[in-house]
């Protein structure tokens, strides 16, 4: 084996459609498959994506045994959420060099109760990072928990999973701002802080009149309780008019969406990583969010955080930037960086962006993997010489 003719083995449990852990996995089996002579596997419990090939292993035991596993130089496990596959990574397969692609994990605080006991769960699984040779941590806010929880001993690096824009658009070309179109994309789950989102655009409404809120996502996910709390708040501020909830859509009408949308808000409570602000950003609109896990780093200060989990703070962010948008003679836009010219707001969000360009990231991950198998090389020679030492003393 050599860095240029290698065995590479992800496995990620279980695939999906319309999920950023999902897409990121997607990504990297393709971009480790064009570099000439690897060999690339993806072992899979469940796969839902026919734009990737899977091998199925049913349990821990039948991933043990699979030839591919064992005979891989690299092996890089995609971590989310508790699998007792990521238990193989505590023996490997003898040889290989072991990396965790490390997702995050949403506090059990910010889930429905019953999921609470996968958390913990997963939270413990954490522990078995502690024999990988390397962590590729999404996101700062990732390295940062892993730091917190004294795991891997520093041996996590930032790794940004790469984001395809669905549509580039200017701050400048947007609709014209009579109505104010506010876009939320993501999923209809506590975490999201939905009902935080709601009061905020009932408080908001009253300063900024016209602003509209269109929220995009997979409600057959959405636990029902919640749906229907999310739905009773809604009727609760008289917002019907005002607030449009959605299902999933095709990417051409989310791609839409962004297109004529002026600001991509969330009340998250919890994210390891946030595409959506970076398919906002390049679509031209203004993120305004919760000031914590990675919504403090994503946007790179280009959009507005407010305090976290407090709804009026969240508003009169938004009403700040709303006011900016439509004021006839705006020329600034009031981000976190500071005051930021308008005509300006492209050219620093393309720079930003390209820290997620698939381009700059698959030569990212090319150059770690070259590194990690060039050091298993050295330490394969390493062994052969001291056998051959011992062997002459012999």
């Amino acid at each position: 084996m050599t860095a240029n003719n290698a065995s590479i083995v992800v496995v990620c449990p279980t695939l999906l459609n319309h999920d950023a852990v999902g897409a990121a996995t997607a990504a990297l089996y393709r971009d480790l498959s064009l570099c000439p002579n690897w060999t690339v596997t993806l072992l899979s419990r469940r796969t839902e994506r026919s734009d990737t090939p899977v091998t199925i292993v049913h349990s821990l035991g039948d991933l043990l045994m699979n030839r591919k596993f064992l005979e891989a130089d690299l092996i890089i496990y995609i971590f989310a959420i508790y699998n007792e596959l990521f238990d193989a990574m505590l023996i490997g397969n003898g040889r290989a060099r072991q990396v965790v692609r490390f997702h995050n994990v949403t506090p059990v605080e910010f889930v429905d109760a019953s999921q609470s006991d996968i958390i913990v769960k997963s939270l413990d699984q954490l522990r078995n990072f502690d024999v990988a040779d390397e962590i590729w941590a999404d996101s700062q806010e990732n390295v940062d928990e892993l730091l917190r929880r004294r795991i891997a001993n520093g041996r996590a690096v930032r790794m940004p999973i790469s984001v395809e824009p669905l549509i580039e658009a200017s701050v400048l070309d947007k609709p014209a701002a009579d109505n104010v179109n506010i876009l939320y994309v993501g999923r209809f789950v506590p975490s999201k802080g939905i009902i935080d989102l709601i009061n905020a655009i009932s408080t908001a409404r009253y300063y900024i009149p016209g602003v509209k809120l269109r929220m995009l996502g997979n409600l057959s996910s959405a636990p029902k309780e919640y749906l229907e709390k999310i739905i009773s708040t809604i009727k609760e501020h008289n917002l019907e008019s005002v607030i449009d909830v959605n299902g999933p859509v095709s990417a051409d009408e989310l791609a839409r969406a962004y297109k004529c949308s002026h600001v991509f808000m969330t009340a998250s409570h919890h994210e390891g990583f946030c595409v959506p602000v970076i398919e906002a950003l390049a679509a031209g609109c203004v993120p305004v969010t919760y000031s914590n896990s990675n919504l403090r780093h994503i946007s790179g200060g280009l959009g507005r955080l407010s305090a976290e989990d407090n709804p009026d703070s969240l508003a009169a962010a938004l009403v700040d930037v709303v006011r900016a948008i439509t004021a006839p003679s705006s020329i600034v836009l009031p981000l976190d960086r500071g005051d930021t010219p308008v005509a300006e707001f492209d050219n620093l969000s393309s720079r930003h962006l390209r820290t997620f360009a698939p381009d700059i990231c698959a030569e990212r991950v090319t150059r770690r993997v070259v590194d990690l198998l060039s050091m298993s090389q050295r330490d394969a020679s390493s062994k052969s010489r001291i056998t051959s030492v011992l062997d002459e003393k012999a």
